[in-house]
């Protein structure tokens, strides 16, 4: 197991002006003692709310980390038309950003954290940017992409790039640019670190139109480690 030094840093000013629109409530549910069967819930509050959203945010819920960089977790997610709630069993690849494994059905669930050797038993603690790790300070930036068309997507993202910045270095770690989006807001949560290494799971945010008015939430996850390419 990794031991690291951590702390979160406040009031911290950044060299580069933080284009990032947070406006909604975002409930990520954290895991802290999994192999208990203890699942308690923590909420993270955005600045500003959304009264437009008629449902609960999008949770993303850690379930554990395999020693070689896969990140199983459970996505609940809403229909915003009809207000169905399904849950998604996920596996990813943090070193490359594949999803190796997405369904709804959970029968096989155990089976694929066994076959991905994904280790349960660790706290999985949801953590917040910038955060200062072995004296190191990290925090995302974005890069934006804004509409100059006329209409209704006037002054919208339709795409925009992540940076992981390390002290004064930095790295892309996600990027997504198509004329078929139309985002409101783009964000950065906080991340997930792995128990065995210096890598971190980053939870992305996004905001677009969604249906008679309400908004529309989608998390992106980018993994990154917090030693090499920068």
């Amino acid at each position: 197991m990794v031991i690291l030094n951590i702390t979160v840093v406040k009031d911290l000013k950044l060299s580069t002006p933080r284009i990032v629109f947070v406006f909604l409530v975002v409930t990520v549910v954290c895991m802290s003692a999994w192999s208990d069967g203890v699942s308690p819930e923590v909420d993270y509050i955005g600045e500003g709310n959304i009264t437009s959203y008629i449902y609960r945010a999008p949770s993303i819920r850690p379930v554990g980390w395999s020693k070689d960089g896969k990140y199983a977790y459970m996505e609940r997610s809403v229909d915003n038309e009809r207000g169905n709630i399904y849950i998604w069993y996920n596996i990813m690849d943090a070193v490359t950003d594949e999803k190796l494994e997405s369904s709804t059905d959970d029968a096989n669930w155990q089976t694929l954290l066994d076959k991905y050797g994904i280790d349960t038993t660790h706290n999985m603690e949801f953590l917040l940017f910038p955060v200062e790790i072995d004296g190191s300070v990290y925090q995302p930036e974005f890069d934006i992409q804004i509409n100059n068309v006329d209409g209704p997507a006037a002054g919208s993202i339709f795409g925009f790039t992540v940076y992981m910045k390390k002290d004064e270095k930095s790295k892309k770690i996600f990027s997504i640019s198509s004329e078929d989006y139309d985002y409101l807001a783009c964000w950065s949560e906080g991340f997930f670190l792995s128990p065995f290494e210096k890598r971190i799971v980053v939870v992305i945010g996004t905001e677009s139109r969604g249906w008679k008015g309400t908004s529309d939430i989608f998390f992106w996850l980018a993994g990154s480690h917090l030693s090499f390419g920068f």
